[in-house]
């Protein structure tokens, strides 16, 4: 009863093993020159769309920082007439409190869209950075972005 165990590998094994790692290699090196050509021709292509492009993104990036320079100011002005009313209404003597607080919301809303009108005028400009925000909002709620509504979401 004393069997042994074969333990010599199958020399057809073996050379199965060594084709798969020898096809293995081969192909891993034709995915590293395959991701070198691709990178190479991005690179061109940037390149000349930087060519091409780069003074109008630059321009564009100026007028861009401009533009939020001249609307940060007038948030900051939004904001400074906001604590003020709020302590003029809010802060006031005597008073029925829920009056005061409808008082406020309406002036907010009218301060707001003063804002909006002056800061942010119904322009191309601004019609495009609202339906940005809008796609944004949709997404972050999950709502389909093509789902036929003709609900609009409020753009702050």
């Amino acid at each position: 009863m004393n069997q042994q165990l074969n333990t010599s590998v199958d020399n057809k094994y073996l050379k199965v093993r060594e084709k798969a790692y020898n096809l293995e290699n081969e192909i891993e090196s034709g995915e590293k020159e395959y991701k070198e050509h691709i990178l190479q021709i991005i690179h061109k292509i940037q390149s000349e769309y930087y060519k091409k492009y780069g003074t109008k993104i630059d321009e564009l990036q100026d007028l861009l920082d401009a533009i939020e320079q001249y609307q940060n100011k007038g948030y900051r002005q939004l904001k400074k007439q906001l604590q003020k009313m709020y302590l003029e209404d809010m802060a006031g003597g005597g008073g029925d409190y829920s009056q005061k607080q409808k008082v406020m919301k309406e002036r907010s809303k009218q301060l707001y869209d003063q804002y909006r009108e002056k800061y942010c005028p119904q322009d191309n400009y601004q019609r495009k950075r609202d339906e940005e925000a809008s796609k944004l909002q949709r997404s972050i709620l999950g709502l389909s972005l093509h789902d036929g509504s003709d609900e609009k979401l409020r753009i702050m």
